[in-house]
């Protein structure tokens, strides 16, 4: 089962959107099943799952207006952080938000289009669901 949390109106902390997050998970049964399937979070997971996400929000500098995580199978060996997720079972997490210090380099403008928008809206982590180390890290623009 998909952990989602959604805010209404933007927060200046983005930290103060995961201890929500982790609120929302112990709101679920404990026979729940994720979308893929598979057993739902654990408390232990949930809390890796917000141990990395306040790690990101603290080194993008960002502010957040929503976070989710949800749990699939699977190793991630092409790690973009230098550690491989290798436990068979991931995190991924989405941090919806400003991330000021994040920059993109995008594609080049042709004549006469106008300037795509680069700014980053939204990062995706994928964090190993046993050492909650994140093992690849994404970013989503307009």
């Amino acid at each position: 089962m998909a952990r989602r949390l959604t805010l209404v109106k933007p927060i200046v902390a983005a930290l103060a959107v995961l201890p929500l997050l982790a609120a929302c998970s112990s709101a679920a049964t404990p026979y729940a099943t994720s979308e893929s399937g598979g057993p739902s979070l654990s408390p232990a997971e949930v809390a890796k799952a917000e141990a990395v996400a306040r790690q990101v929000i603290a080194d993008q500098r960002a502010s957040g207006s929503s976070a989710s995580v949800i749990a699939r199978p699977g190793p991630v060996k092409d790690s973009n952080t230098g550690h491989p997720c290798t436990s068979g079972r991931e995190l991924q997490i989405k941090l919806i938000g400003k991330f000021p210090h994040t920059v993109t380099t995008g594609h080049p403008v042709l004549p006469g289009n106008p300037a795509p928008d680069f700014t980053v809206r939204a990062m995706t982590i994928i964090a190993d669901a046993e050492s909650g180390r994140a093992c690849l890290i994404g970013v989503q623009t307009a």
